[in-house]
């Protein structure tokens, strides 16, 4: 943590920010859409999840590094601190001091998303009377060989 900042701080960052994180995570990948149709391939959760979660993850980093360094992830805290332990840390070290707000931190903030998502889910009753086909009507197509298809 940096001295700049006090433990509560620390905590209440790394917690909201991981809200943040999970949030995105479980609106662009996890929960469906209401504009997708039911009868493709396709079930209508994710297309861009991975865009949206790559900018929240660099917000993320943006907000935290000068503050605790970013965990947002109690592994990738808690391996690096096991290594540095073994090869030696300086006597006034305070990184063992700090592991608290690593580890429940980010639990925390999942946790309250979690919640949170599960409290505003839509019924699957409620995404097939609202589902949308933005292709408009079938239309007859042909095909190359010059017979007719029906186009999806």
């Amino acid at each position: 943590v940096s001295p700049n900042f006090g433990q509560g701080s620390a905590f209440l960052a790394e917690a909201i920010m991981t809200f943040f994180l999970f949030s995105v995570i479980a609106e662009t990948a996890l929960r469906k859409r209401l504009d997708f149709k039911a009868n493709i391939q396709l079930d209508g959760i994710g297309f861009n999840a991975p865009i949206a979660i790559g900018f929240a993850v660099f917000c993320a980093h943006m907000v935290l590094i000068p503050i605790t360094g970013c965990s947002i992830n109690p592994t990738r805290s808690f391996g690096p601190l096991v290594i540095a332990s073994a090869r030696g840390l300086p006597d006034d070290s305070t990184y063992w001091e700090d592991f608290p707000i690593f580890l429940f931190a980010p639990i925390i903030g999942a946790s309250l998303a979690a919640i949170c998502f599960r409290l505003t889910r839509i019924s699957d009753k409620a995404i097939k009377e609202h589902a949308v086909d933005h292709r408009g009507p079938e239309k007859p197509r042909s095909t190359m060989a010059g017979d007719t298809k029906t186009a999806l």
